[in-house]
């Protein structure tokens, strides 16, 4: 059934595409991240493999997005482990109304893989915010949701507000759990920008509010609040490019209402404040060729809750950085290659962190 669903998804957008003058793009792109986890002399290591494909359609004077991927995973060290199949289909699409309001609707298809009891220790591993795994689940069920923002233009600055609600559908998170219904979400944002010359700087807040997780009914975990204030700038020359930007997500504590091991992997990302600097850099010397770099940081505070506490998360930081190239053949083929290196420690500095990420990506617009 899910497969099913999926296909008649994209037969509709494939259809709907034949009546639209603009071109549509495919993206295929693979990646490798490969984590080592040391704590004393032990060592673990974490190799994630995934491959997604990406259509993008332009629809009615806006855009959908249909992604969906392969995913292996295998763990090495004390326990052996690996589990693979494919990820949840993603639908996203955005459209303007006139030049002051934008709307985007959001979609998950639960066309992921369900996992069996052996499969959720290799899962606590990737949920886990400290570790930063670029892919954290291979799905959560059927959600829904959309989002409406407006902007107000006053010479050089602007001012955009918006509102969103997602719906978290029920699903199994193992086979040997049904019926779980994870909280919707609420949000809101505030943004100004400042734009002169070739620099824009920006401003935003978001809020998120999370209603309560439900186990046939029950009420079993609710996540805290969540506020994120951001500052960035844009430089945007003929050939160099720059973007840096500072990001403090303030979170509240979450609350384990009904103790359960099977849902623990649900309660991982749980930990407090959590600070990001990113900074990226592009050089185009020909229309052919672009140079790019990357640097990334990121430091968490440990949580609100106990040490001794299942959900308990220490205090954890981490530094990425890398580069790689983006080649042009013509306006329909473009070839992306990108490798980063990450070090850093976690659970109160117990635990030593070293990754790289390499990844490849191939765009063709029809």
């Amino acid at each position: 059934m899910k497969v099913i669903l999926s296909f008649c998804v994209l037969i509709t957008l494939c259809l709907n595409n034949l009546v639209s003058a603009n071109p549509a793009q495919t993206h295929l792109s693979s990646f490798v991240h490969q984590m080592t986890l040391q704590r004393d002399s032990i060592k673990t290591r974490v190799n994630q493999w995934v491959s997604p494909v990406q259509i993008t359609l332009p629809i009615a004077g806006g855009y959908i997005d249909l992604q969906s991927a392969i995913m292996g995973v295998e763990q090495t060290g004390l326990v052996n482990q690996s589990i693979w199949g494919a990820l949840d289909t993603q639908i996203n699409g955005q459209w303007s109304l006139g030049h002051r309001a934008l709307i985007s609707l959001h979609a998950s298809l639960p066309t992921g893989k369900s996992l069996d009891k052996n499969g959720v220790g290799l899962l606590q591993v990737l949920l886990r915010n400290d570790l930063n795994f670029p892919v954290k689940t291979f799905g959560q069920g059927l959600n829904a949701g959309g989002a409406l923002s407006v902007v107000h233009h006053q010479g050089h600055w602007s001012l955009s507000m918006g509102g969103g609600y997602a719906y978290k559908g029920k699903y199994n998170p193992v086979d040997s759990v049904a019926n779980y219904k994870p909280g919707d979400e609420i949000s809101g944002s505030l943004g100004f920008d400042y734009t002169y010359k070739k620099w824009v700087y920006r401003v935003t807040t978001t809020g998120t509010f999370y209603l309560t997780d439900r186990h046939n009914g029950l009420v079993v975990f609710r996540n805290g609040k969540q506020l994120l204030l951001q500052g960035s700038m844009l430089y945007t020359g003929r050939r160099f490019r720059l973007k840096a930007e500072v990001t403090e997500i303030i979170r509240m504590k979450n609350k384990d209402l009904l103790s359960n091991d099977q849902f623990l992997y649900e309660l991982r990302d749980s930990n407090g404040n959590d600070f990001r600097a990113h900074i990226e850099t592009s050089w185009t010397p020909t229309s052919f060729v672009t140079f790019f770099g990357t640097g990334y940081f990121k430091h968490l505070t440990a949580n609100a809750h106990v040490p001794t506490s299942p959900i308990y998360q220490g205090n954890a930081h981490l530094f990425e950085g890398g580069g790689g190239l983006a080649l042009s053949f013509g306006k329909a083929v473009h070839l992306t290659l990108h490798g980063t290196r990450l070090t850093g420690k976690a659970e109160d500095a117990t635990l030593i962190l070293s990754a790289f990420n390499l990844r490849g990506a191939l765009s063709i617009v029809f």
